[in-house]
């Protein structure tokens, strides 16, 4: 049951066991959620997901939940997953983690706008490395809100001649939670 002109104190419950686990509260849902942050970056424990339950004391249960992301582990899951597709040849699944405007500077291209040009750019460079193996090395990211950067390496094995280069990628968070690339930049290592 909700109070009228009562102060509402929003908890913050860290669901990891042991002696980081406990519970923080405050008085608004803007400082819970600085809250819910400073706590992932205090308490979080490397390459692991780190769950947060926002309680109001004035309902007989939780409202809702906060969940805070390994960006690392999201965005070696989101690798793994392009990668897969990549090496598939499947230009339209490796579109799948691009936003529907996403901006593509490839090599020696002029930049392209959306998701058909850049299913026909890469349709194009599967068909050259084809049998070929993609994968990607993450040199460093980072994340504010929504969006995240994401700087790396890739290289292409097993395929004549084998490529290796550099990528930016820069994320946005959907509606639904998940996060997929808007600009896209990569170059090879080749003089």
């Amino acid at each position: 049951m909700k109070t009228e002109g009562a102060t509402r104190n929003y908890g913050v419950l860290l669901g990891n066991e042991g002696p980081r686990a406990g519970s923080y509260y405050c008085t608004s849902k803007l400082i819970l959620r600085g809250a819910a942050k400073l706590v992932h970056e205090l308490f979080a424990e490397p390459d692991r997901r780190l769950t947060l339950s926002v309680a109001d004391p004035f309902l007989d249960s939780f409202d809702s939940k906060v969940e805070i992301m390994d960006m690392k582990k999201v965005l070696e899951d989101f690798d793994a997953g392009y990668n897969e597709a990549f090496n598939r040849g499947d230009a339209t699944a490796c579109a799948a983690f691009f936003t529907e405007d996403v901006i593509l500077l490839a090599p020696e291209q002029p930049m392209t706008r959306g998701r058909n040009a850049f299913e026909e750019t890469y349709q194009s460079r599967m068909d050259e490395s084809r049998g070929g193996i993609h994968s990607n090395r993450l040199v460093e990211y980072g994340v504010e809100g929504d969006l995240a950067y994401q700087i790396g390496t890739f290289s292409i094995a097993d395929t004549n001649p084998p490529e290796q280069g550099k990528f930016v990628n820069i994320l946005k968070r959907q509606a639904d939670g998940t996060w997929k690339v808007a600009v896209s930049i990569f170059n090879s290592d080749k003089p």
